[in-house]
């Protein structure tokens, strides 16, 4: 060690030169590391979303959800599989190991998939898969509003040319809409005349699909040039619908219009959105989970921008939600927090010092050793956040002692006749034992987590590469840096020893004496000191990380099995009304139902489609909770109410035990559920929804030629209607229902 700070002193040029280098690559690494909430996790769930339209959920879970479960089944890294069927779709969640690579888990599934769709029926379609984190929450929400109220055009320029710009976005893992109107042209037959003409929905809806196509013909060359020549029957407006012909019969040509209408109409909703009284169209955008909501949050505002300059004469943009300013916040707290013990430490060290320059150099040791961990943990591909934020604040106070031990060995021995080069060396070699002592005994400490597995090991990685790097790079600084630039201020300047403690030290002094002249006394300070402790540890509330609580507000209402969007709206129009006459609140969302695409959402068990989210932000959070209680309780016994967030369960799932119960009958269930169910355990789902069921009498279907499984399909299409073709208005692809009155 002493010919390394020989080398140091005698080259002390060479080391400041060196230290600047490592603080260029520090500046290097803050404008290229990426800033999140928590350390890189890395998802570890992949999502399976099969559509069957028209198949009940109990059907839909023999069909398509058992057989893919058990095909899937086979995958390597599987831990779990969890599966929710609705109807017409299959949603299955695939959680792998978490060693697993989830990109090569998604490829074998793809084609696993692939040889498993043959045995699936043949009018499902593919089942697609995706990665998927479970427990994510939106990152950032934009609200679209159109100018002339016209919520028909307003979805069909979100789904097809917002959303899928959107998704492009570099960081940008999945979107979601909710909201607005899906426009449809529904062809409305009159039961009585399209039953006396011998004719069905599903007959009539072929008809018109084979009325509604374009065909290339072929080329015809005429001397030096070729015509292009296409068959083209598409759909131009309504009344061509109208006069398809569906039956030629013997009184004569009956036409689609002679048994039924056509009109332009809308597709049931499924979901609305509402911000602050209007009812708009919602953009929920999910990051990728190694993106930086910074970087996402920059590209969305500069796409936002884009789509201003493009539809700003009908629509308007805005982010009402955004994950990065709360991030931001607690960065800059942190930062705050870290320059002010900067600011703390220098000051006592000058106080004891007595001069700027020696407290400078000591306190210099801060932004150093900091810098150095950024730099580590971009090597390492980790990230600034929360954690490791932490981390390099820990370890602020520690990172001046070996410097501090150094330049006060230095001070006292400066009255001495040897040369002020050898006293430096000596002087820090006296002390380098103790000092390199000190930082093994702290890094020692949080080795250990580097070896811990799971959720726990992901997320303390950070905070340990953090702390390892500022001790021991601080500990190198105090043996190279600290000599060799200190060296270059004496030889040029000499520095008051600081200010003498001497009634200090001997108060210090008296008092230990007492200690120890008081056998017991040390025993009875440490028992007593124990005590205390375990006193506040079971006192404390125990959580993982801690809570951050802000002004805004989240509710989530679960009405009954088969409860109307319709009537959800116009409960959220009541919760609007009272809500907004509140000074205290402001910002007010609300989102009714669920989209049928946004399969983040029904993958969740928790969840159903009669659902209402309610969110806004109140400065009086206390009162504002009261109130919205009090308007929610009326039309539900089931919800929740959040006013504080929290970061770990909101970016992160929380392993819980989970157990399947299944019985032959609901008493049966019943019975098994309350053996096992404690005081604050959660049932899944916890509502029952009755089926009338139609069993078709196969003899009778067998006699009229008719097969048992068409008599499904008939009610089937009889109850729903049938998607025939498309029409295309203004450039828009328009869906054609077929259907009875709903009444």
């Amino acid at each position: 060690m002493k010919r390394i700070i020989t080398f140091c002193v005698n080259h002390a040029i060479s080391v400041i030169m060196l230290i600047l280098c490592i603080v260029l690559c520090g500046f290097i690494s803050i404008f290229s590391i990426k800033i999140d909430f928590l350390p890189l996790i890395g998802e570890r769930h992949l999502l399976v979303t099969t559509q069957f339209e028209g198949i009940p959920a109990s059907e839909m879970k023999k069909l398509v959800t058992i057989p893919i479960e058990d095909s899937v089944s086979s995958l390597k890294g599987v831990k779990n599989i969890e599966s929710v069927t609705r109807d017409g779709i299959s949603l299955i969640t695939i959680e792998l190991h978490w060693n697993s690579k989830v990109e090569l888990a998604l490829t074998e599934c793809r084609e696993i998939i692939d040889a498993c769709f043959e045995s699936l029926p043949s009018n499902c379609e593919k089942p697609n898969v995706k990665i998927f984190n479970p427990s994510q929450t939106e990152d950032f929400t934009l609200c679209v509003k159109s100018r002339d109220s016209d919520l028909q055009y307003g979805r069909y320029i979100v789904d097809y040319d917002i959303k899928p710009r959107l998704q492009r976005l570099s960081g940008v893992s999945s979107v979601s809409v909710s909201g607005g109107l899906k426009e449809e042209v529904h062809v409305i037959l009159n039961k009585e005349k399209t039953e006396s003409s011998l004719l069905s929905i599903q007959s009539v809806s072929d008809i018109i699909a084979e009325s509604n196509f374009e065909y290339p013909a072929g080329l015809i060359t005429e001397g030096n040039k070729e015509f292009v020549f296409k068959t083209s029957g598409l759909f131009d407006n309504l009344s061509e619908i109208t006069q398809i012909p569906v039956l030629n019969s013997n009184t004569g040509i009956i036409r689609l219009g002679d048994i039924g209408t056509v009109e332009n109409s809308n597709k049931d909703k499924d979901s609305f959105f509402m911000y602050n009284g209007e009812e708009c169209i919602s953009i929920s955008i999910f990051k990728k989970s190694d993106s930086s909501p910074v970087a996402v949050s920059k590209a969305i505002q500069a796409e936002v921008d884009n789509l201003n300059y493009l539809y700003g004469n009908y629509f308007s943009f805005e982010l009402i939600n955004d994950q990065s300013l709360q991030l931001k916040s607690a960065i800059i707290n942190l930062l705050i927090s870290a320059i002010i013990g900067i600011l703390i430490t220098f000051i006592i060290l000058f106080v004891f010092f007595k001069t700027a320059k020696t407290s400078l150099l000591a306190a210099s040791m801060i932004p150093l050793s900091i810098l150095f961990s950024i730099i580590i943990l971009r090597f390492f591909g980790r990230t600034i956040n929360i954690l490791s934020l932490s981390g390099i604040t820990v370890g602020i106070g520690m990172v001046v002692d070996p410097a501090t031990v150094v330049i006060e060995n230095i001070h006292k021995k400066l009255n001495s006749r040897n040369n002020l080069a050898e006293i430096v060396i000596s002087s820090t070699n006296e002390v380098s034992l103790s000092s390199i002592g000190s930082a093994l005994t702290t890094i020692i400490v949080f080795i250990p987590f580097f070896f811990l597995n799971g959720i726990l090991g992901k997320l303390f990685k950070d905070i340990s590469i953090a702390v390892i790097s500022s001790i021991g790079f601080s500990c190198i600084l105090a043996m190279t840096y600290i000599p060799s630039t200190y060296y270059l201020f004496l030889s040029k300047n000499k520095f008051s020893n600081g200010i003498k403690l001497n009634k200090l030290e001997a108060l210090y002094e008296k008092k230990l004496n007492l200690f120890f002249n008081k056998k017991y006394l040390g025993s009875l300070i440490l028992l007593s000191c124990t005590l205390a402790g375990l006193i506040l540890f079971f006192a404390l509330k125990k959580e993982l990380l801690p809570h951050t609580y802000n002004k805004e507000i989240t509710a989530n209402v679960l009405y009954e099995e088969g409860t109307s969007i319709k009537k959800i709206q116009q409960d959220a129009e009541t919760i609007y009304y009272e809500l907004n006459n509140n000074s205290d609140i402001s910002k007010i969302r609300i989102t009714g139902g669920i989209d049928s695409k946004n399969y983040e959402k029904l993958s969740n068990p928790n969840l159903r489609k009669e659902l209402l989210q309610i969110s806004f932000e109140a400065s009086n959070i206390k009162n504002a909770r009261q109130q919205l209680n009090s308007l929610i309780s009326v039309i539900s016994d089931e919800y929740s109410i959040n006013s504080g967030k929290d970061i770990l369960s909101n970016l992160i799932n929380i392993e819980k035990n989970v157990y399947m119960v299944s019985g032959e009958d609901e008493d049966i269930l019943d019975f098994r559920v309350s053996n096992i169910v404690q005081n604050d355990d959660e049932i899944i789902p916890n509502s029952f929804i009755f089926e009338n069921i139609f069993s078709p009498d196969r003899t009778a279907c067998s006699r009229y030629n008719i097969g048992a499984i068409n008599t499904a399909i008939i009610a089937h299409n009889t109850l729903e209607g049938v998607y025939s073709t498309y029409m295309y208005k203004n450039g828009r692809q328009i869906p054609v229902k077929v259907m009875y009155p709903k009444n």
